[in-house]
């Protein structure tokens, strides 16, 4: 039963893509199925609660065939769609809150000040080392004549 309304879901989100200019991302067929689901259950949970019985599966295909109108659909559509945008608009907002110029500044400050101490310390090594490595490299010099 809920394979059917699975399919139907797939079915109308492969529509839209294919008629309109329009993309419906994984997640949001995840928000689809969702709050098909979600509606699904409450039907049901209100149909037991009004009739005091379980439904039947006459009763239980009609609840879906109920949800699984286009209208419907494209509501859950709507509403996946604003609420991942809302979710973007956070995670932008917050980016934007912690990152600002001084931000941005320091960063690049850190950056070139680990490297120039990066730099002056292979420089001491080399220069406390000099020695050593002239003589390993005549060493190796004197190995391949």
């Amino acid at each position: 039963m809920l394979k059917f309304a699975y399919d139907k879901i797939n079915e109308f989100c492969n529509n839209v893509n294919n008629n309109s200019k329009k993309i419906i991302f994984s997640s949001e067929r995840a928000y689809i199925w969702k709050y098909f689901t979600d509606s699904y259950i409450q039907a049901i949970s209100r149909f037991q609660n009004e009739h005091n019985e379980e439904p039947t599966d006459e009763k239980k295909q009609e609840i879906i065939n109920s949800l699984l109108v286009d209208n419907i659909l494209y509501s859950y559509l709507t509403t996946a769609e604003n609420e991942q945008k809302e979710y973007r608009n956070g995670i932008e907002k917050d980016l934007q809150k912690k990152e600002g110029r001084s931000t941005f500044w320091k960063s690049i400050f850190s950056s070139v000040l680990a490297n120039l101490i990066y730099s002056v310390i292979l420089i001491f090594l080399f220069w406390v080392a000099k020695d050593h490595i002239y003589s390993l490299l005549s060493q190796l010099i004197a190995i391949s004549k």
